[in-house]
């Protein structure tokens, strides 16, 4: 899904009131019609999206279904598959 820039939110993903998955993914948070957005993937349908009135809204939202997605993911579910991989790699692993 390509989400124009003119629309994405500029938010500071070090914010100690984020939650560590927002932090450590990143998901873009952007403009929606009357709302905002929050998706990590390449769309609302294949990625984890939250959809709220407000920012704080679609972040919570997000945070909803990430949880929901990781406590019951499919053998062929790529992005928990992604998440699960960057979550078990070790900051030591790394070149």
């Amino acid at each position: 899904m390509h989400i124009d820039e003119s629309v994405i939110v500029n938010l500071d993903y070090e914010a100690a009131d984020l939650s560590a998955a927002m932090k450590e993914f990143k998901p873009v948070v952007f403009q929606d019609k009357e709302g905002y957005g929050c998706l990590l993937g390449e769309s609302r349908e294949t990625g984890i999206f939250g959809w709220g009135f407000t920012v704080d809204e679609a972040i919570a939202e997000w945070q909803k279904h990430f949880a929901e997605r990781l406590q019951c993911p499919r053998a062929t579910d790529e992005l928990v598959q992604y998440i699960l991989d960057t979550r078990n790699a070790s900051k030591n692993d790394v070149w």
